[in-house]
């Protein structure tokens, strides 16, 4: 596994990040990003990728300032309502593509033949929405309730990669949302996994 393999990788994703195709797939309304706009499609896309690590407003503004030029300014209402137009799918299919990309040849690093996997959830609180709470549900502690969901990463520990990811409601069971990450694989899965999990669910070895 090299810097060769990885910048393909990363190429293929721009590419497919700046095709007309995945624009017109992952947006909300086919009347979103259809004019010049001071933040594209594409520019968006970047900008979520970027791990936002301050608030929101500090990092659109270094956005701008990086991309698109210090003289513009872009306001965290207009980011918002720009971000509302991409469908959360968008990441989901740059992770799968990146994912098959990656497992494509056996230039990978293995143990003992093994990929080796490990599964983990935890839990996100989320904002105050009656849409989330349907969605997700409520957690109660000591007399109060707030909305939140569980997720669930599938990780390569040789490899350093997140391989799947779910988001499901705050009751959903970790060993059951494990053996949902080993369905999603299904037959497109590398050499037989040997699964170790942090969640308590069976490990699934081949």
């Amino acid at each position: 596994m090299g810097l060769k393999k990885n910048l393909q990788i990363l190429e293929d994703l721009r590419e497919e990040i700046g095709s007309e195709g995945f624009k017109q797939e992952h947006r909300q309304s086919e009347r979103d990003f259809t004019r010049n706009r001071v933040l594209t499609f594409v520019g968006l896309v970047v900008s979520q990728i970027n791990l936002v690590s301050k608030s929101v407003s500090v990092e659109v503004s270094r956005f701008v300032e990086r991309f698109i030029g210090p003289s513009l300014d872009y306001s965290k209402q207009a980011f918002s309502k720009c971000r509302s137009k991409l469908k959360a799918e968008a990441f989901t299919a740059l992770n799968r593509r990146l994912v098959s990309r990656f497992y494509a040849d056996e230039d990978f690093r293995k143990w003992q033949g093994y990929l080796t996997l490990a599964v983990d959830g935890s839990t996100l609180q989320l904002p105050e929405s009656a849409a989330l709470i349907g969605e997700f549900g409520l957690a109660e502690n000591k007399g109060k309730s707030m909305p939140m969901a569980r997720t669930s990463l599938l990780y390569d520990v040789e490899n350093g990669l997140v391989v799947d990811a779910l988001l499901g409601r705050y009751k959903a069971g970790e060993p059951e949302m494990a053996l949902e990450h080993l369905r999603r694989l299904g037959s497109s899965a590398p050499p037989p996994p040997a699964c170790c999990s942090s969640t308590g669910a069976t490990p699934a070895c081949g």
